[in-house]
């Protein structure tokens, strides 16, 4: 079963000059039925006001209070059957509209709509099918051996949501706290086909903070705190004399991330100035990875030719902080 109503109230009007005080408010229920009974603890009823404005306070009473019951019956062959009331709480007022939003009942779903088969119908009250002592009543208490439950307000749970939400993002940095690898300016390739090792030699911020560190002696860097981070590459290598192909990979550990590999052919226009050199800058794609204090990152490059090359080095590692950790 699921129902979602919209319920306007209309308070009693005094005089001429005073239209009364009208809420409009959406219910949604919802259960499980079986063996043409109500399965209890799957049954849901929520109330929202639908104009902000009128909320107050999450302790606010001041809207409907709905009542679920389970009403035995009598079908057209006589046999007990059961269905389940929604009594609304109608002290003060005048006037109850009643419009069907969303249903699953069988004579109310749209026929042109594709939904979950079901078998219950749903009767909604108004003028023509009220019955006093059947789905009217003066008193309360009548109701008490069929309750089930009252619905809540769809705010009651706001504290919990804000302490679940605070408590989930106060391990989220605030502000993207993003550092950023400078390799060696005047690394220089050692032999031809040989994958070596470039040692990042300065972070740079547009904050003070540092969430990474330089190990000098192994070449790499690493987090400060445990957490998830966005990598990215760029290649900073340039030719000023000769040409080359290059290979950039990325290390976490033993790990190559492949993701984050650049591979393209770097040449020059012969120019001594440069100023004048051809930078051929390349990005990977960002990397998001769950990182440790002690995972080691590092930079490997691959040259197919080093005769008569001369080169600057710009190439860099950016790390942005996505989320720490939770920590006990």
């Amino acid at each position: 079963m699921n129902e979602t109503l919209d319920i306007t109230t209309i308070t009693s009007v005094s005089d001429k000059t005073n239209a009364g005080d009208m809420k409009t408010f959406k219910v949604h229920f919802e259960a499980i039925g079986r063996a043409g009974r109500v399965e209890q603890d799957s049954i849901k009823c929520a109330v929202t006001n639908s104009n902000i404005l009128d909320y107050k306070t999450a302790d606010d009473t001041d809207y409907p209070k709905i009542i679920v019951t389970e009403d035995p019956y009598l079908d057209s062959e006589n046999k007990e059957r059961y269905g389940i009331g929604l009594w609304l709480d109608i002290t003060g007022m005048r006037y109850i509209l009643t419009n069907v939003d969303k249903s699953l009942s069988a004579n109310a779903v749209p026929i042109n709509t594709e939904h979950f088969p079901t078998s219950y119908t749903a009767e909604y009250l108004n003028n023509t099918n009220k019955e006093p002592d059947k789905n009217l009543l003066n008193v309360e208490d009548l109701l008490n051996d069929r309750t089930i439950t009252s619905s809540v307000d769809y705010n009651t749970n706001n504290a919990d949501r804000m302490d679940e939400l605070e408590e989930k993002n106060k391990y989220e940095p605030h502000q993207f706290h993003q550092n950023t690898v400078q390799y060696n300016p005047t690394y220089e390739p050692r032999t031809a086909g040989t994958e070596e090792t470039v040692q990042g030699t300065t972070i740079i911020a547009p904050v003070l903070d540092r969430i990474l560190t330089l190990d000098p002696v192994k070449q790499t860097f690493s987090v400060k705190q445990d957490g998830i981070y966005a990598l990215q590459l760029k290649n900073g290598f340039y030719l000023i004399q000769g040409e080359s192909r290059l290979d950039l990979k990325v290390y976490i550990g033993t790990n190559q991330i492949k993701e984050m590999g650049i591979s393209a052919y770097l040449t020059s226009n012969g120019e001594e100035d440069a100023r004048k050199a051809i930078k051929n800058t390349y990005s990977s794609q960002t990397y998001i990875v769950p990182l440790k204090t002690t995972d080691e990152i590092k930079l490997t490059a691959t040259w197919s030719n080093i005769d008569d090359i001369v080169m600057e080095n710009e190439t860099m590692i950016t790390c942005t902080a996505l989320q720490y950790n939770v920590t006990e």
